[in-house]
């Protein structure tokens, strides 16, 4: 997430599902990334202030529509962050032209 690298920088990687767990994330490849341990931690704790339930729900949804909807729902009045709105478009596969729907 950060671009520093083992050779380069000399930081150690950890294995992050990309999807978390208790959102309904699983333990497969396409699911798992290497991030350095400060990009990781910040994930991890970014992704515990939502309510894991809520998220897990909204990413059950099959539609991309219904999981941008209820992602918009759930910040609402606030405009919802672009960067998860692209993370739930494109939770089982890249969707292009997310920033249409």
């Amino acid at each position: 997430m950060c671009g520093k690298t083992v050779e380069g920088d000399g930081v150690q990687l950890q294995v992050d599902h990309k999807i978390p767990r208790t959102w309904g994330g699983a333990t497969v490849s396409e699911n798992l990334w290497a991030l350095c341990q400060p990009c990781n931690g910040g994930k991890r704790d970014y992704f515990s202030s939502f309510n894991d339930d809520t998220m897990q729900a909204i990413m059950t949804k099959e539609s991309v529509y219904e999981r941008l909807a209820e992602t918009l729902r759930l910040h609402a009045p606030q405009p919802a962050p672009s960067w998860l709105l692209e993370f739930v478009a494109n939770f089982e596969d890249f969707q292009e032209d997310w920033q249409k729907r």
